[in-house]
């Protein structure tokens, strides 16, 4: 995951294992990819070097920093929260910095 010639996010590495393990289970993950990458993309233009540095904080700015549809928000929450508790059970992270809640969705339209 080189986005800006070598330079990678603190998750890169843990980003790119998740993804094989996620894939190596039959998974496509592709939309999961993407939401990843920005994370990461939007690490490195905060600055963030330390997985210390992953705070609930930077975790609710990143998921409300592009206007998305509840279900859209609620999809990469529901990502974050994956790939931040697969590394608590590997033991990367003591705990999960994710506190976002999810969002209220309408119901759907009847036809």
């Amino acid at each position: 995951m080189n986005h800006q010639g070598n330079v990678h996010s603190v998750l890169a590495d843990h980003i790119r294992t998740f993804l094989a393990h996620q894939r190596a289970l039959g998974k496509r993950f592709e939309t999961e990819e993407a939401g990843l990458r920005q994370l990461e993309r939007y690490l490195l233009v905060q600055q963030v070097t330390t997985l210390e540095a992953i705070t609930p904080a930077v975790l609710e700015a990143f998921v409300t920093c592009h206007p998305r549809q509840p279900r859209s928000v609620n999809s990469l929450v529901s990502t974050l929260r994956r790939f931040f508790d697969w590394l608590v059970f590997h033991e990367v992270l003591g705990q999960s910095p994710l506190q976002v809640q999810p969002r209220c969705c309408p119901p759907p339209r009847r036809p």
